[in-house]
C-alpha cells in the first residue's frame, strides 16, 4: 500500500490494533493469522508525501501523526523542534513554542513533529532518536497513523524508521534494511547513518543475531570515496571522526593530517 511519495512499512495485525507487524515471515514478535486485516500504522516518505493538505491526509489515508526529521519545517508542522543556538552544543535541541504555524494549525487533525538533523556522515542521528521513538510510540498507544519523512526518504527518514524497527522488534541491520528495501527500494542510509545504526544494533539486538548483520566495512569500501585513507583507523578513531561537528570531508583531512604527524 501507498500514496504518493511515501511506502507502507510497518502495519497493525488486526482490526482491534493489538500489535505492530514486519510483514516479516520471520518474525516472532506477534502471532499473524492469514485472515488478519492489516491495518496502516507507519509510512516513509519523501517531502512530497507531507505537503498534501493535513485533512485531506487524515481522510484519504488515516495518517494522525507527521515525523518530519529534515532540515526544514513543512509550512503546516504545528509543533517544531530548533537547535539551541545559544547553547555551547548546537545540538541540543529545544521546543519551539513560538512556531508561527502553530496557531494556523490549531484545528489540524493531525499531531506533528520536528526534529531537524542534516543528511551527512556526522549527522546526529543519535540526538533525535529518543524523542522520535516517543513520538512514533504515542501514535502506536493512539492507535494512530504515521508518517515519517525527510527531504527524499532515502537516508534520514530512514535510519529513524531502521532504529526504531531494531529497538522495537530486535532485528538485526542487515534484516532490517532488507525489510524496508522490499517496501520501498530506494532506502539507502549514508555510510555515517550505517556506522551509528550499527552501534546501535550492539544495544537492541541478541549477540547470536549480529553474527549474519551487515559488514560496516564493506558499506564504507562501497561508498566512501575517502574509505582507502581511513581504512586503517581504529575504532576510537573512526567513533571521533563520526562524533566532530563541522564539514565531515574536512574533519576527515583534519584527522589524517594529526595521525600522519603522530607517525
Amino acid at each position: 500500500m501507498e500514496y504518493i511519495g511515501a511506502n507502507l512499512i510497518l502495519s497493525y495485525s488486526s482490526a482491534e490494533k493489538n500489535a505492530i507487524i514486519t510483514h516479516d515471515k520471520r518474525s516472532t514478535t506477534a502471532i499473524i493469522n492469514q485472515d488478519d486485516e492489516f491495518i496502516p500504522f507507519l509510512y516513509l516518505g519523501g517531502k512530497t508525501a507531507a505537503e498534501i493538505d493535513h485533512q485531506a491526509l487524515y481522510e484519504a489515508f488515516s495518517i494522525t501523526h507527521l515525523l518530519n526529521v529534515s532540515e526544514t519545517p513543512n509550512n503546516n508542522t504545528c509543533c517544531n523542534i530548533k537547535s539551541n543556538s545559544d547553547d555551547e552544543n548546537e545540538n541540543n535541541l529545544i521546543i519551539d513554542d513560538e512556531n508561527e504555524n502553530n496557531e494556523k494549525e490549531t484545528n489540524s487533525p493531525i499531531q506533528s513533529l520536528h526534529l531537524p538533523f542534516l543528511d551527512a556522515p556526522n549527522g546526529k542521528l543519535e540526538h533525535i532518536l529518543p524523542q522520535a521513538f516517543e513520538f512514533i510510540e504515542k501514535c502506536f498507544e493512539q492507535k494512530g497513523c504515521l508518517l515519517v519523512h525527510c527531504r527524499a526518504g532515502v537516508s534520514r527518514s530512514a535510519s529513524v524508521v531502521a532504529a526504531f524497527i531494531m529497538y522495537r522488534f530486535g532485528f538485526n541491520l542487515k534484516r532490517v534494511l532488507s525489510l524496508m528495501k522490499e517496501r520501498r527500494p530506494s532506502v539507502d542510509p549514508n555510510f555515517g547513518f550505517i556506522y551509528k545504526l550499527k552501534e546501535l544494533e550492539k544495544q537492541y539486538c541478541d549477540e547470536k543475531d549480529l553474527v549474519d548483520s551487515i559488514n560496516v566495512e564493506e558499506v564504507w569500501s562501497k561508498y566512501w570515496y575517502d574509505y582507502e585513507m581511513v581504512k586503517e583507523w581504529t575504532q576510537s578513531e573512526i567513533a571521533e571522526l563520526f562524533s566532530m561537528d563541522g564539514d565531515f570531508d574536512e574533519n576527515v583531512e583534519t584527522l589524517i593530517s594529526l595521525r600522519n604527524r603522530s607517525k
